[in-house]
């Protein structure tokens, strides 16, 4: 009787160690997950803080009215500098969308509404630059209401291309946007 008892009570022992080591294992194993998940989360701001100040960077420099040397050659009045700046980010925009992508896995769907907001404003300024070098092959018609209506629209360009002197609707945009992303990856980073 008591050597049944010991029995029974030697095997629920046992079956207790297995399961106390099993808890210890799924316990090890889900902290080692958190902590791969946050290192990843980790890299994965840090690309997409490095990606989106560079981009910003690009934007400024694109929309920068000075004219280095060697620049708009192709265009006349080197109104072309603009397009041939976007040109040289086609790698900087090729890694700007895949850090969307992977702000999307980590932070969720809603998370992409910022990055678009700087494609949308990369679209507006190459958008611009191209209408107003197509209307620069284009003489300014003779006819007054014409002539006035062209300007216009050419001044409208130049506008969205450099930007107005003091505050510029662009840059803001730009810069919320890099409020918002920062906003999803400083948290990642400090955790």
């Amino acid at each position: 009787m008591i050597g049944d008892w010991l029995q029974i009570a030697a095997t629920i022992l046992q079956a207790l160690s297995i399961a106390l080591t099993a808890w210890f294992a799924i316990l090890g194993l889900s902290a080692w997950r958190r902590q791969l998940v946050g290192k990843r989360k980790f890299e994965a701001a840090e690309e997409i803080l490095l990606i989106t100040y560079k981009l910003q960077r690009g934007l400024t420099f694109v929309r920068n009215p000075l004219v280095l040397g060697g620049e708009g050659s192709e265009a006349r009045d080197s109104q072309g500098a603009p397009l041939e700046r976007m040109q040289k980010m086609v790698d900087d925009l090729a890694a700007f969308s895949r850090a969307r992508l992977l702000a999307q896995v980590f932070f969720g769907p809603g998370s992409v509404a910022p990055f678009d907001a700087i494609f949308d404003v990369y679209n507006e300024v190459a958008l611009a630059a191209t209408m107003l070098l197509m209307s620069l092959r284009e003489p300014i018609p003779e006819d007054e209401g014409d002539r006035k209506e062209e300007i216009s629209r050419r001044a409208k360009w130049r506008l969205t291309i450099w930007g107005p002197a003091g505050s510029d609707a662009l840059v803001e945009r730009v810069e919320a946007a890099v409020k918002q992303i920062e906003g999803l990856c400083r948290p990642a980073i400090r955790d």
